[in-house]
Order: C-alpha cells, then structure tokens, then sequence
C-alpha cells in the first residue's frame, strides 16, 4: 500500500514538473511578434505607435504575458494633407478606437471614436494634432485590465474567450498639416427643363455652406455626412442652351456651363376654385396626399383622398374635429388610410402601434403651454398680438401660434385623439411640458407609460409620415438628453385656458359641437389677430358659439359645412356685443 501511494505521489510530482517545463518553455518562446501588427494608415501613411500593452495568452488562455511599452512624447509628423477628410484604414482585429484632434492653439476640435471621425469636417485648414488609441477587447466588451512593465507579467485571466486571443492597446500621436482645396463635381452637364442635377463639393472645410448662383433657379445646399451635396433645378421653362452656375467654396469661386434642353410637357391642365384641391387629391398619379390646408377647407380634400384610396399624412386637424363621421366612413369604404403629422398625433400613433388598444389606460398630450403658461389672468387680459406671436420653442403660421397661445391648438388635438385613435374624453389628458421634448404618452392599463421624444423639430414627423412609417436616416440630428437637462411637466389650470374645458364639453356631447368649437374659434382668432377682439375673449366667443348650436349629428358635407357658417355668424354675432365694453 505504502508502494503504490509513493508511486501515485511520484507521478503527480513529474506531471507537475512536466507541466511547468511546457509552460515554461511557451512563455520563454512567446515574443513580442505574437502581439497584432499595428497595420494603421491615416490618409495612406503608415501610423508609428509609441505606446503599447498587449496581454498574449498562452495555453489556452490560461496564462498571459504581457509586453509593454510606455507611452512617449514622440509626436510622428505626416507632413502636409491636401484630402478635406483624411481618412484611416484600420486593422481587422480593431474593436474599439478614441480618437482626438487638436488644432495649433490646443483647442479640441473633435473628441469621440473612429467611426464617428466619418462624419467630421476639419474647421480650417491648418495645423492639427491627432491621437489615436485601438483596442482589442475580448468578444465579452470587458476591458482587460494588466499592468505593463517591459518584461510582463505571468498571470491568469479567466475573463477572456476561449481559445483566448491577443488583448490590448496601442497609441498613436501624430501631427498634419491640412491644406485641402474645394473643387465641384457635377452629376452631369447637361439637363432637361424640369430636371435636376446634382452638385458635390470636395476638398470642403469649415462649417460654411457653399454658394450657389444660378438662373436656373433657387439652390440650398445641404450638408450629407462629411460633405456637402447641392441640387440645382432646372425650371420647366428655363431657356434652352447654356447656363452658368457660379460656386463659392470656402473663399474660392468656381464656375460651370449646364446645358438646358428643351422638353415637350404636352398639355397642362390647370384646376381652380374651391374644388380643386378635391380634384387635386384624388389624382391617380399619387399614392400619397399631404394634407397640411390650414382649418376648415381641410376637410373636402381629405374625404376626396380617402374615397380614393390615398395614404393621407394628415397635418390638418380641423377636418377630423368637424367630419370625424365622414372620415370613419370613408376609411371603412375605402383602401385610404391616415398617417398623423402633427408631432403630438405621430408621438401617440408611433406609441400605440403595435399594441391592443383594450390595454390602454390613458393618452397623455404634451402641450408647450405657449408663451403665457405662468400668466393671470389679469395678465392674459392685457397681451397683445406681438405677445402671443412671441411663441418660446416652435416658429407657425400666425393662427396655429394664436391657437397654441390660447391652448385651443391643445382642444383641438384632444377632439381629434379622441377620433384618430377611437378613445373616449375620460382617456385623454393634457401636460404642460414646456421643453416640447416629449412630444406625447401613452399609458398602459399596467402602468407602464410609452412616450416618443426627439428635438422639437416638425421635420421628423413629416418624414416619418412621407416615408410611411419607415424609420430613415435623416439630416436633423439626434436628441441629446444630457444637453436637454431636466424635463418640466405640469397640469394645466382651466380656469385660465378655458379651451381645454370646452373641448372636452364638445366631445362629449358630440354632434354640431365640435364644429361649434373649431368654427367659432377659427373667427375669434382671426379677430384678435386684427386687433378687433381681447385674447380672452376667444373662449368667450367659441362658448357662446357652443351654446346656441343644435345637437343633431351632421349627416353628409353639406350639413357640416351649413353648421360650420352657422357657427362662425354666432361667433360673429357676440363679437359685435362685446366690441363697446372693451373699445
């Protein structure tokens, strides 16, 4: 028994030995050539590191030698760049890479990763320092954490991937002088009338959008990445022949000749009067109609798309408040559909896709509050035009601006939740957010609320709503919630914004009311506008409107349209009244 325990005890130690010569020996013949080339080209010159740390494993990942050097102030010099956006070719086993650029003063001009060096214009040219960190991290994201010291250190690592690779660093310091020069590529040089051709501008730096002089007609150019594009139109009756384009290019002028031919565009027929944005509608050429006529005379253009078939990105909400009835009528009969554009509609209609509507406990609108959310009363009596034109977040027309002042933009939008989405009043709550931030909630019979943010820019519901739904890249920018700091919400006071109130009255009574609401207010803003009516006022008038009205349900256009001018002569009417006490 004692023989064969010395033998089993001999064994392990020569198997212990045995291990310890084999990873001896894999560390002793493990060199620095094991480590990834560093392989890394800025504008085709090959990057020299000074600094680097690489942890090698060795039998399988479970032990590691690590080779280091320290970083230096070697600062490598790549002479003079003439590409506006010198660009890196890096190396495959690349994962992660800081990168920051610093002009001759010392200021920081770009901060972030290589990826997002991409989209980067150089300030000016001149002089610049870069410095670069790639890493390779294992498959997990977990950055290895080892010390360096120039002959490395043997230790376990569990942390990496098995079989385990080279992890680590290395860092680039090198300086450039940028000297780019602007140039202009055009699509073609020659275009018909009607036609379009594209201008790209090269060699660009600064943020300075180039200029555009031309006969041809109106040019914006737009920034697109790391560049800038221009669309330059050729006008359906541009003179034929020879044109000139002029460019102004960071300091530098540049011209073309675009050759215009003659197109043959047949017969145009031209549509006017109050049926033509009808006619217009149910054209056959479209699929889609933008329905962005501002009140009442939204409403016959709706119905038109509808009953033919159209996708409507619908911007006018008066004609869902006053033909609710005929729109769910239409949309039943019909192959039409409705995409909401406002931003507080888009904000419920992209929150609710997808979901039960039987689930849904409440809809949240956002509101701004306008420029007199904190006002008195005493003080909304006294505010002038110029005041409620002086709207904090959004730039509108003058009526929509006077409608958010007053909060009957607000009225309106609950009126037409009410209808888009098929919920009753008791469902619908208006929050004061005066960020404009987010743009609207949904909550769930669980609690659990959905709400859609972004900028406080109507060029993202617009293009949702063109690229049906579709979820494209745009030039608007994304929503920094770090920079946006704290968001505000609070509840509406309805002793002072009477329109909240009385929109709800109009939904729930229904019938001839909400074309009670959207007429007489339609009037009353237009009064105070021209200076013939005190701001509050409007509820006055849209109040009294309301109260005078029939309650029947309007049974086709015709009627709407004979309660809408009866609507509109009542609000007329106490206007007159009222004009002595306030003159």
């Amino acid at each position: 028994m004692k023989r064969l325990l010395l033998w089993l005890i001999g064994v392990a130690l020569g198997v212990a030995v045995l291990l310890a010569a084999v990873m001896s020996v894999s560390y002793s013949f493990t060199s620095e050539g094991a480590k990834p080339a560093s392989a890394v080209q800025f504008a085709g010159q090959e990057l020299e590191p000074n600094g680097w740390c690489w942890q090698v494993p060795l039998l399988g990942g479970q032990l590691d030698k690590v080779f280091a050097s320290p970083r230096t102030l070697t600062v490598q010099k790549l002479g003079v760049l003439y590409d506006a956006h010198p660009a890196f070719t890096l190396p495959d086993w690349f994962s992660y890479g800081p990168l920051t650029i610093t002009d001759s003063a010392g200021n920081v001009v770009f901060t972030g990763t290589v990826p997002a060096y991409e989209d980067f214009l150089f300030p000016a040219n001149g002089d610049y320092k870069a410095e670069l960190t790639l890493w390779r991290m294992p498959e997990t994201m977990l950055a290895t954490q080892f010390e360096g010291g120039s002959t490395g250190q043997l230790r376990r690592n569990p942390r990496l991937e098995k079989p385990a690779k080279p992890t680590g660093w290395y860092y680039y310091s090198f300086r450039f002088t940028l000297q780019a020069s602007a140039g202009v590529e055009l699509s073609a040089d020659r275009v018909e009338q009607g036609g379009t051709i594209a201008a790209a501008f090269t060699g660009m730096v600064g943020d300075t959008a180039p200029a555009v002089e031309t006969d041809l007609g109106s040019v914006q150019a737009v920034r697109l990445g790391s560049g800038w594009r221009a669309y330059i139109p050729a006008a359906y009756n541009a003179s034929a022949g020879a044109h000139e384009v002029t460019f102004t290019v960071g300091g530098e002028t540049v011209s073309k000749n675009i050759t215009v031919i003659p197109k043959d565009f047949g017969t145009v027929e031209v549509e006017a009067g109050p049926e033509a944005a009808s006619l217009l509608a149910a054209l056959p050429q479209g699929d889609m109609v933008v329905n962005g006529v501002s009140g009442f005379a939204g409403l016959a253009p709706l119905l038109a798309a509808l009953q033919a078939g159209k996708t409507v990105a619908l911007a006018n909400k008066e004609s869902i408040v006053c033909g609710h009835g005929l729109v769910e009528r239409a949309l039943a009969a019909g192959k039409g559909r409705i995409i909401p554009v406002d931003s507080e509609q888009s904000a419920l209609y992209q929150c609710l896709g997808g979901e039960d509507p039987a689930r849904v406990k409440r809809l949240l609108l956002t509101a701004s509050g306008g420029p007199f959310r904190t006002y008195t009363r005493a003080q909304l009596a006294r505010v002038t035009v110029a005041d409620a034109l002086r709207h904090p977040t959004w730039r509108m027309g003058r009526k929509i601006t006077v409608d958010s002042a007053s909060l009957f933009n607000k009225g309106l939008e609950i009126l037409e939740a009410a209808y888009l989405f098929h919920m009753p009043g008791s469902k619908i709550q208006v929050l004061i957010h005066p960020e404009s931030i987010v743009h609207s909630l949904v909550e769930f019979v669980d609690g659990c609320q959905l709400a859609q943010l972004s900028a406080p820019d109507m060029r993202l519901p617009i293009q949702y709503a063109l690229t049906e739904e579709a979820r494209e890249a745009g030039p608007f920018g994304a929503l920094d919630l770090a920079q946006a700091g704290t968001l505000h919400f609070e509840a509406p006071d309805p002793e002072r914004f009477v329109a909240l109130p009385l929109a709800y009255e109009a939904l729930e009574a229904g019938g001839a009311l909400p074309i009670a609401y959207n007429g007489a207010n339609e009037v009353a803003a237009a009064l105070f506008l021209q200076g013939k009516l005190p701001f509050l006022e409007i509820g006055t008038l849209v109040a009294y409107a309301m109260e005078r009205m029939g309650r029947g349900e309007p049974r086709d256009l015709q009627d709407i349209c004979r309660l809408d001018a009866q609507a509109r002569q009542l609000a007329r009417e106490k206007a007159a009244q009222l004009a002595p006490a306030w003159r």
